[in-house]
């Protein structure tokens, strides 16, 4: 028996081509049933010429659940009912997103850059000159010495000047 997938939450158009032979002068009636256990729905076929028979199937979600059911064609002619054609109808939910959250997440890349800090320590050397009157004056020379940023913390906290003769 074929497979034929209907959507429960759409409306589902399904066109069959039906020819009766021998008729009285009538027309047919053409339906379609989808049946599970105790339960039957029947949806009435229009002709749509050539043949064909078109039957539209409403939006069932409020009334079905997905799953299968037995489907068949059943046609009315001259006070006689027929059966042609018997299918499988697997009824399912369309896929739809019933949620979508956006979260926006920033992250703020700081790059930290070890700098050293560098500091200068005095140390005071001596160094004897004459003045005009010839009297021995101590000059002061600076020299600079590169530190680590540690090592001026401490320094800082000592506060010391070296001196030397």
């Amino acid at each position: 028996m074929e497979t034929i997938d209907l959507k429960l939450d759409e409306q589902n158009e399904l066109t069959f081509k039906v020819v009766v032979e021998g008729m009285n002068g009538g027309t047919a009636k053409v339906r379609f049933s989808l049946t599970k256990g105790d339960m039957s729905f029947t949806f009435p076929g229009n002709g749509t010429g050539d043949g064909e028979v078109s039957v539209k199937i409403p939006a069932l979600k409020s009334f079905l659940s997905e799953g299968m059911y037995d489907g068949r064609l059943e046609i009315i002619a001259d006070d006689r009912y027929f059966e042609p054609l018997h299918v499988n109808v697997d009824m399912k939910t369309s896929i739809k997103i019933l949620e979508a959250t956006f979260k926006k997440t920033t992250t703020e890349s700081v790059a930290k850059k070890t700098t050293e800090s560098v500091a200068v320590k005095a140390e005071i050397s001596s160094v004897k000159s004459k003045d005009i009157h010839n009297n021995l004056v101590e000059t002061y020379h600076i020299v600079p010495r590169r530190k680590t940023s540690e090592s001026i913390r401490e320094s800082l906290k000592k506060s010391e000047i070296i001196k030397k003769k």
